[in-house]
């Protein structure tokens, strides 16, 4: 079986590189956003998009602050969701109850976990 596409949705750029590196190295097909209309063009036009690792907002080309992504995420529930943040996340709104929660900073063993319960949440299978 392959692996699904992961969309890496971050305005951090390294931390975007960083987290693609792990994951191509791992056989993912990884897509990387920084900005909100990048990241919808991205799930319009990449269907085999199936888990997203994604900051909570995302910095926007037609509006002066940052824009919610988790809006456009909440109802797909074909795509298996990993919410990163630095901020606690109660104070991050909008996440998806489906959503698995990872804290910034984090290495790659915890974003291949995050990873892993996401896609078993949602009956994707991830290749470890």
């Amino acid at each position: 079986m392959t692996n699904p596409t992961i969309l890496i949705l971050d305005p951090h750029r390294e931390l975007a590189d960083m987290a693609a590196e792990v994951l191509s190295a791992r056989g993912y097909v990884v897509v990387v956003a920084e900005r909100f209309e990048k990241a919808l063009t991205a799930l319009d036009s990449v269907p085999t998009i199936r888990l997203a690792v994604c900051h909570a907002t995302l910095p926007s080309d037609g509006r002066p602050e940052p824009v919610s992504i988790l809006e456009e995420l909440a109802p797909r529930a074909d795509i298996a969701l990993v919410v990163i943040s630095s901020r606690p996340f109660e104070d991050v709104p909008g996440i998806p109850e489906r959503a698995v929660r990872l804290a910034k900073p984090f290495g790659a063993s915890e974003l291949l976990d995050a990873i892993a319960r996401a896609s078993r949440t949602s009956g994707v299978t991830p290749r470890t």
